[in-house]
């Protein structure tokens, strides 16, 4: 029996993804003959990551990329290809544990009386490991849950305040199923409702008066503030969201507004760092401000929160694309995989290919994407397919000619012009001094929060054995791109205070300017996440995937690539039948 063509358009992780499970097990590959072109010379989209054997074969990323400890589908899958990976002697990646290292110091920028600087945040880590699939939680659990992490971080930043709490409200709060506060049960509405406001009539009087120099106390309040509005706006009836946990209920609404209606303070909501960092971890910006659909936001701290296996997040170590792009390309080579560089669609039925040299060289045991590479003079050719996967940012790309039939279908012309679309910047620098050289005394971090542009920094020290480098420590920088503000401004005021005893110009750098179609982040602003589309285009045997679909996350994030990619997978081919947490808080309890 003839097998069934397959062309899957675009290389970032959704469409390799989708072609993982399309050719996972011989019955998949006497069914489908996958193919997968991109454009350019090197694979990966927003994973990418190239070295240059003339530049210290430095790795140069397209920003800082970090997992967090839900991300389920995308361990399961790193899980999966290192297993099966035929890697190079000598490879420090020799499991896929070797590629990842868990991180818990997330310090949150803040502002207190004109001050800016940051508060520390430690998360606890636990036992499991992230990618065994075991996140299906009900509604009511999942609050349970986000509740119980809730009280105990107010309580345990109270504890560090100094502020006196009475005795009942020292003990530690309760963390069972149906069970938030003592005597208090879950599916009681209304019960809960008073036991949060009685909380505040509580906790409120007792911390005023530490609030105006005290570091904890005032994130305490800030916490209170914030997580009060959070669970009273879950549970009130205006919206509905308790009567069947459909958090789609409030995506008409940006999260900051939903917060406010929901009674939260303003000026806290619109301010405090914490708040800021969920925004800017995703890019969250539409012309100048910030926009992130309420339940989009809110599903996304419930499971970065409450969710996690091991720790909160996992930084690589190596670079992105060696370290999960390299091994995932070469296993789908041998599952029969045709994979197709310098090969861009520019018709339905027409490609332009353009050859490629050496994209893949060998390094201290890693297989790395070459800086490098060329692309050499193009030709046309045509394309045949019976399923035509589309694995690109589609509204990074509205202006192409071959979408002009693909508008036809209204919905399909709706998700495409959505303002979505971000621009991003990043920066590396690679320091003369270490860390606690340049006067940094705390733990490594990773930063989020910071005044934009450069809203994110993480201490990236431990990659630089894998560069010929006299660099003492390395640094990713990187936030929503603002044009007309000056990042190396923004760095000078505040390394100035972060790094006392160093100049950061000293440092060597890699800066770069994300604004150029795949390149570009697809934010979830509510009228674009309205808008969006599941695997199917509109069009028969025509499919999305992409972080930017509506695939149960709809945040820009690997996960959420990932679950798109699985979904464009299984309406081709009925696998897999599970995508975890796909349908998490989106109705039915």
């Amino acid at each position: 029996m003839a097998r069934e063509r397959v062309v899957i358009v675009g290389g970032g992780i959704a469409g390799l993804t989708c072609a993982w499970h399309l050719s996972r097990t011989p019955e998949l590959r006497e069914r489908y003959e996958v193919e997968l072109i991109e454009a350019r010379g090197v694979p990966g989209g927003k994973l990418a990551s190239t070295r240059d054997p003339e530049q210290g074969w430095r790795s140069l990323e397209h920003g800082l990329h970090v997992w967090f400890g839900f991300y389920e589908n995308a361990f399961a899958l790193v899980r999966e290809v290192h297993e099966r990976w035929r890697r190079p002697e000598g490879c420090p990646l020799q499991t896929w544990k070797d590629a990842f290292r868990p991180h818990s110091f997330t310090p949150i920028g803040r502002k207190v009386q004109g001050e800016v600087g940051w508060f520390p945040v430690q998360w606890p880590t636990n036992a499991d490991e992230p990618g065994d699939g075991r996140v299906q939680l009900t509604g009511w659990g999942a609050v349970t849950q986000a509740l119980s992490t809730f009280q105990t971080a107010v309580r345990v930043l109270l504890l560090k305040a100094g502020v006196p709490l009475p005795a009942k409200t020292r003990r530690p709060w309760r963390t069972g199923p149906l069970v938030a506060f003592e005597g208090l049960q879950l599916n009681d509405v209304d019960g809960l409702r008073s036991g949060l406001q009685a909380l505040d009539r509580l906790i409120r009087p007792l911390v005023a008066p530490y609030t105006a120099e005290n570091v904890d106390a005032h994130a305490a309040m800030a916490l209170l503030e914030v997580g009060l509005a959070f669970f009273l706006g879950l549970l009130d009836p205006k919206w509905g969201v308790h009567e069947d946990w459909d958090l789609s209920r409030i995506d008409h609404l940006d999260f900051r507004e939903w917060l406010i209606e929901a009674g939260g303070d303003p000026d806290v909501v619109k301010h405090w760092g914490g708040v800021k960092a969920l925004y800017d971890t995703t890019f969250q910006v539409q012309e100048g401000r910030p926009s992130f659909a309420a339940g989009v936001a809110a599903r996304v701290v419930i499971r970065v929160c409450t969710q996690y296996n091991g720790a909160v997040l996992y930084h690589l170590n190596a670079g992105m694309g060696e370290a999960v792009i390299a091994p995932l390309w070469e296993v789908l080579e041998d599952q029969g995989v045709r994979l197709r560089l310098g090969c861009r669609l520019v018709g339905l039925d027409r490609v332009e290919l353009r050859p490629v040299e050496e994209p893949l060289l060998d390094w201290r045991g890693l297989r790395v994407w070459n800086e490098g590479v060329r692309l050499g003079d193009p030709t046309e050719e045509a394309l045949s397919w019976e399923h035509l996967v589309l694995a690109l940012p589609l509204p990074a790309h509205r202006g192409e000619a071959w979408l002009a039939a693909l508008r036809e279908d209204a919905r399909f012309s709706r998700m495409l012009d959505a303002p979505s679309l971000v621009k991003t910047e990043a920066v590396q620098l690679w320091m003369p001094k270490t860390l606690e050289g340049m006067g940094w005394t705390r733990a490594r971090p990773a930063l989020v929060g910071w005044p934009h542009p450069m809203s994110i920094w993480a201490d990236m020290s431990h990659l630089l054995p894998l560069s010929d480098t006299d660099a003492r420590s390395l640094h990713y920088f990187c936030g929503p791109h603002r044009p007309g503000r000056d990042w190396e401004e923004q760095l000078d005021r505040r390394l100035g205070r972060e790094w006392p005893d160093a100049d950061w110009r000293l440092g060597e750098r890699y800066h770069r300017v994300n604004e150029q179609g795949s390149e570009l982040v697809v934010g979830s602003p509510p009228e674009a996440v309205k808008a969006r589309l599941g695997p199917s285009s509109g069009h028969e045997k025509i499919w999305l995937a992409g972080a930017w679909t509506h695939n149960g996350l709809d945040a820009s994030c690997v996960e959420g690539a990932v679950m798109s990619g699985m979904q464009a997978a299984r309406a081709i081919s009925g696998s897999p039948e599970e995508v975890v947490g796909e349908g998490f808080l989106w109705g039915a309890g």
